[in-house]
């Protein structure tokens, strides 16, 4: 089942060239949503007898006059330059699945190990893993070609990608088991899928019957299946968007692979030009960052807006309340000044009243201390301290007693102990404690 986001990223223009014997194809699409149109094609003739000044400057104009020298081509391999095989390896870690694909494509080609180049990438089941193996050479050969004549170049890929890419372009197929022919000069070409082979791609000389045999060897498919045209395999192109788009394209391959570069999210991410070397100029591509970042902005702005709108909004809902509540609090304040107003009064007469109890028993602590026949001649009570005077059979141990008791303390004599008739004469002053 096809993602809904592939409606919304399929869409944009694509470049595809094809090496076809002596000459260049050049297949140019329009890609919007579900409309596909084959804006133009070029055939440049005898491109390796030619100066690449001359042949890039037919092909620059040609992609000017449909407002496309901003892209980047996909170029298909020659298939005689690329070994494409699909490898079934068990489930494995993604971090580990390089050093799995290099292990097994050592054994598939016949180069030196720092002249093969690879890329793999990974088809609709996990453990099938479609890879591509073609010479350094022949990269750096195509590479230094398609830059003496000025062409922008985003991936060198094989045929078996770019159809299977273009096959799934707009929906899955309907039958996961199926084979497909397209004639040519010199040939047919021939795709086809099934379950016992993902991708099978050849360009078969000869007989048609031969043709059919092997690949139904090749797919073990039945003996009575029916071979469809490629085309009907692939996005019709119709929907035209101006008067220099089409229906028609010469070749099934070169028109899967501007498919891919119209739409690259879409393709299978197969690519054997080196990372550094490919350009990536379609405008389109900006379209995601600029959306997200107007998005971002767009939060940014209303997240300030928001958090200032909360704050005044807070802030009238607070003072609304306050004005609200005022009133009460008022009252609430009146009350708790009157509550203490009266509990000052009523703790003041409660200390008054406690007086009057705290002097008699003071009185009554000096009745226990001096007692008979010693007397006091003279008593000053005041709310802190006390002066008595008087005589006792020995004013010694007077202080001592005084302290001792819970109503006196820090006592001290006045003036010596005086002698008389009957005993001793003292008077003393003494600290009051515990009195309100």
């Amino acid at each position: 089942m096809m993602s809904p986001l592939r409606n919304w990223i399929r869409i944009g223009s694509g470049v595809g060239i094809e090496f076809d014997g002596a000459d260049l194809l050049v297949t140019a699409v329009r890609v919007r949503f579900e409309r596909v149109a084959v804006s133009d094609e070029l055939r440049i003739v005898n491109y390796a007898s030619r100066p690449a000044a001359e042949w890039g400057a037919e092909y620059a104009a040609f992609l000017k006059r449909l407002e496309m020298h901003h892209l980047a081509a996909y170029v298909l391999l020659p298939r005689e330059s690329a070994t494409v095989r699909v490898l079934s390896l068990p489930p494995i870690k993604s971090s580990e699945m390089d050093a799995a694909v290099r292990y097994q494509t050592e054994s598939l080609h016949p180069y030196a190990e720092d002249e093969a180049v690879y890329s793999w990438t990974r088809l609709d089941k996990p453990s099938d893993i479609l890879v591509a193996i073609t010479r350094r050479e022949t990269v750096d050969q195509l590479t230094a070609l398609f830059a003496e004549a000025g062409i922008s170049t985003a991936c060198f890929t094989v045929n078996a990608a770019a159809l299977y890419s273009a096959v799934r372009f707009l929906k899955a197929p309907a039958d996961p088991e199926f084979a497909a022919i397209e004639s040519a000069a010199a040939g047919m070409e021939v795709y086809g899928e099934s379950r016992s082979r993902a991708v099978f791609s050849a360009f078969v000389t000869g007989p048609v019957a031969r043709m059919e045999i092997l690949t139904r060897a090749e797919l073990r498919l039945d003996p009575d299946q029916v071979f469809a045209p490629l085309r009907s395999l692939l996005p019709p192109p119709g929907n035209a968007f101006n008067e220099l788009d089409g229906s028609e394209y010469q070749s099934s391959r070169c028109y899967a692979a501007a498919l891919c570069a119209a739409a690259p999210m879409l393709a299978l991410r197969l690519n054997l030009l080196p990372k550094e070397l490919r350009q990536n100029s379609s405008r389109l591509l900006f379209v995601p960052t600029v959306v997200l970042t107007a998005l971002l902005m767009a939060c940014i702005i209303a997240l300030a807006l928001e958090s200032r709108w909360e704050q005044r909004e807070y802030s009238r809902k607070l003072k609304s309340r306050i004005a609200q509540v005022e009133p009460a609090a008022q009252r609430a304040r009146l009350l708790e000044l009157r509550t203490r107003k009266a509990i000052a009064a009523t703790q003041q007469v409660d200390a008054f009243r406690l007086r009057s109890k705290a002097d008699l028993d003071a009185l009554d602590q000096l009745s226990k201390i001096v007692t008979p026949p010693g007397y006091l001649s003279s008593l000053e009570l005041s709310r802190s301290n006390a002066q008595l005077a008087g005589e006792a059979p020995s004013a010694v141990g007077l202080l001592k007693a005084l302290d001792a008791s819970p109503h006196f303390r820090n006592s001290s004599f006045m003036q010596t102990i005086g002698r008389t008739k009957d005993g001793e004469s003292f008077r003393v002053k003494t600290d009051r404690q515990g009195t309100p």
